[in-house]
């Protein structure tokens, strides 16, 4: 950063007059402005402060409208976005997901994953994980870059049970499926790490080791992936406890949770990360906290778990004890991306202990990034990741009574004016300045419609 001869200093961006949602832990909210540098934030605070302090080459006056850090939704499948509206059809039809899935192509993925990237925006997210179900990588990957997104990818349905699963949860499977996915152990292995390769400092898009889950891996495996991420300093993370049958399952024939026999094989830790646990015992809960490993939570798969006996989430009583957890839509059957945050309010109240909206919305930036290893995220602070979300001023929800309320969990898609992304401006004005809204929506109908004919 330079400083001019009236002993100000340049920065890329300015955003002035806004109400700033930091969403740092003590839920700091504060009238002022922000200033940018190379993708960080520089600066924070009273407008005359950081007017007298700084020269922009751009800034954008917030006009009183809320500031937010931009959200991560941290378990989106990503190539089946498209597929929300089509899953009736297929039960309709007497076919599974898994016909859906055996029939994507790299063109479906491109189109899913540019219309998930379009609704993402709109929702003021400006990242997603997805855990290891895009067959081309690299095609979700340059569809995210383009777009000016971040993006945490893995490698493609790393399994070597998956046989097992398919026989449990029929449900995800049919058509062929299964024919995608590794045939054996070592095929399984010559997957993992495969998307590392991405973990650049300034990258918009990155690897981490992934796992499909649910019982899916041989403990040999899941021991080689695990290796693998701690010698590179990432995330392993796989389904498990999607349904508490199979978890329980598991418990009785083993005498040990999943969570217990991986603690005993000394492969529990900081690295490690579990997406669904709709089942978490109290003694799984310690395992947890003590190992520092993290939880993904998928309110709407937690509700369709409470419908069914013996669920025990217990997501927000994990975060209070100092467990990462973020949030994910999974695939956004139910309703749109901009209800994560209601759901999650409604599926821990279904559980009797509701999460608050404060924990709601650190769970949307900070906690989501760190399911994936990623840190300075989730927060307007200096230093961190210039990733924010500009409301519209006359957004309904904000009214100034409960700002992680309004923003966390009542914020709308139409109230997203501007979203901002390594400091560059994606979305302006309620359209995306990278791609076409419409294009994205028009390629994504041809997809659908050719899965469904070609389902039959």
């Amino acid at each position: 950063m330079t400083s001019q001869a009236d002993g100000a200093d340049e920065c890329d961006l300015v955003i002035t007059g806004a109400l700033i949602v930091t969403a740092d832990e003590a839920g700091t909210v504060l009238p002022g402005s922000v200033a940018v540098q190379d993708g960080r934030i520089a600066d924070l605070g009273p407008d005359g402060t950081i007017a007298a302090r700084y020269r922009a080459g751009r800034a954008i006056r917030a006009d009183g409208a809320v500031l937010h850090p931009g959200f991560v939704d941290a378990h989106m499948h990503i190539n089946q976005y498209a597929a929300r509206s089509a899953l009736p059809a297929l039960e309709r039809a007497g076919k599974t997901m898994g016909h859906w899935k055996a029939r994507i192509t790299t063109a479906d993925e491109v189109a899913s994953a540019r219309l998930a990237v379009l609704d993402l925006l709109r929702s003021g997210h400006t990242g997603f994980v997805d855990p290891g179900t895009v067959y081309e990588p690299d095609a979700v990957a340059e569809t995210a870059s383009q777009a000016g997104v971040r993006a945490w990818l893995t490698d493609p349905y790393v399994a070597d049970r998956g046989h097992d699963l398919a026989a449990s949860h029929p449900e995800l499977f049919g058509g062929g499926f299964l024919r995608r996915w590794p045939r054996t152990t070592d095929e399984a292995m010559a997957r993992v790490g495969g998307q590392l390769f991405r973990n650049r400092e300034d990258g918009l898009v990155q690897g981490f080791v992934g796992l499909y889950g649910e019982a899916s891996d041989s403990p040999e495996l899941y021991r080689y992936a695990a290796e693998v991420a701690r010698d590179n300093g990432v995330t392993v993370q796989e389904h498990l406890g999607y349904t508490q049958s199979r978890y329980i399952a598991e418990d009785k024939r083993y005498g040990r949770t999943p969570v217990q026999r991986l603690a005993d094989a000394g492969l529990l830790g900081e690295h490690t990360s579990f997406v669904h646990m709709n089942r978490v015992t109290a003694a799984d809960a310690d395992l947890l906290v003590r190992a520092g490993a993290s939880l993904v939570w998928c309110p709407y798969g937690q509700m369709q778990a409470l419908s069914r006996p013996d669920a025990e989430p217990r997501m927000p009583e994990l975060w209070r004890r100092g467990t990462p957890v973020g949030i994910g839509s999974d695939i956004a059957r139910a309703g749109g991306l901009d209800a994560l945050g209601t759901l999650a309010v409604s599926a821990s109240t279904m559980a009797g202990d509701a999460v608050r909206p404060a924990e709601v919305l650190r769970m949307r930036g900070a906690g989501a990034a760190r399911t994936v290893g990623a840190r300075g995220l989730g927060e307007i602070r200096p230093g961190h990741r210039a990733d924010l979300v500009l409301r519209w001023p006359a957004a309904s929800e904000a009214l100034g009574a409960d700002a992680a309320l309004e923003t966390g969990v009542l914020g709308a898609c139409g109230s997203v004016r501007t979203v901002i992304v390594d400091g560059a401006v994606v979305f302006e004005d309620g359209r995306p300045t990278r791609f076409d809204a419409a294009d994205a929506v028009r390629h994504a109908r041809a997809s659908v419609r050719r899965l469904l004919e070609s389902i039959g």
